[in-house]
């Protein structure tokens, strides 16, 4: 029989260091990033796509 954990403790999860506040600002700024990058390429697609009729 297998464990139902697979090798992991639960203990491993409260193991983790607190993020710093420069953390949180470049993950911030990554999603921040990410928004505009995907509103660039919608609106892209949509106005190829609107060209196209």
């Amino acid at each position: 029989m297998t464990s139902p954990r697979c090798g992991s403790s639960g203990s491993d999860r409260t193991r983790t260091l607190p993020l710093t506040r420069g953390a949180k600002l470049l993950m911030l700024l990554q999603a921040a990033l990410s928004v505009v990058t995907l509103t660039a390429v919608a609106g892209s697609a949509i106005g190829i796509l609107a060209a196209g009729k």
